[in-house]
């Protein structure tokens, strides 16, 4: 889970509109100050974006995201202040796309390399080519952030477990997660092992899957401003692992019987 010092500040809409008016009097100071409020949450919402991958540094897109002006003028401008979390939400929208933009670049330099060494051409892409760069680039980075979260949730859910005495049948929720092939045990030996009632057994799998639904909707919520706009999320991210056939997904024991 994030620390203190990763975590999303409360917005400051005074400050926003201060660093948006360049012309207003310590716009500069002003931008300091913001740049110091959001640099953490912002490198480590990059981090997740990445999950190590990539050979990409978080700390290095972080400065080169601050350093190309994102926190200033007319991009501040855009940002609608009509609910909670807008401004978060916009940032992390920018960050995301900021990266997506990094990890297609550095994947085009590594496709070109060995071209331009060869005396090849190496002209740019068409803008049909960049655009479905893009759109995989995108589609890649979402199901690794939909992916990471579940995964981060998961992990939340397994430290609880094992300080409460439930380890054993986290690991019975895991199978359901990880449906490998070929699996022998079946949910009666499971509940057998653990020394429960069939029924009984799915009613904690069901408390399981519920809690880690909570765990990882509180993920989520981070960048979502309403209820609808996080119900809208969950679906997508469901849609996300399930189309690419994860080993994970949102899926809980409830009905599985």
């Amino acid at each position: 889970m994030e620390n203190a010092s990763a975590a999303w500040p409360e917005t400051r809409w005074t400050l926003i509109g201060r660093v948006a008016d360049l012309s207003a009097p310590a716009a500069r100071e002003h931008l300091g100050v913001l740049i110091a409020r959001y640099r953490e949450p912002l490198r480590a919402f990059m981090e997740r974006c990445l999950h190590g991958r990539h050979g990409l540094d978080p700390e290095d897109l972080v400065q080169e995201f601050l350093t190309l002006r994102w926190l200033e003028g007319p991009l501040l401008s855009r940002v609608r202040r009509d609910g909670p979390g807008r401004f978060r939400s916009f940032l992390k929208k920018v960050a995301r796309d900021f990266v997506i933009d990094q990890l297609r670049s550095a994947r085009r330099r590594r496709e070109v390399a060995p071209v331009a060494e060869a005396g090849g051409d190496v002209g740019p892409a068409g803008d049909a080519e960049r655009s479905e760069s893009f759109v995989e680039a995108a589609a890649a980075l979402d199901f690794e952030i939909a992916l990471g979260d579940l995964r981060e949730a998961l992990r939340a859910l397994e430290a609880e477990c094992r300080a409460d005495g439930r380890a054993a049948l986290f690991a019975c929720l895991l199978r359901r997660f990880e449906r490998k092939p070929g699996r022998a045990s079946t949910d009666k030996e499971l509940a057998g092992g653990l020394g429960l009632p069939l029924s009984t057994y799915y009613l904690r799998l069901q408390e399981l899957a519920r809690r880690l639904d909570q765990l990882h909707s509180s993920l989520v919520r981070e960048a979502c401003a309403t209820p609808e706009e996080l119900a809208s999320e969950l679906a997508h991210r469901q849609e996300l692992l399930a189309a690419r056939g994860s080993a994970l997904d949102l899926r809980t024991a409830e009905g599985a019987r």
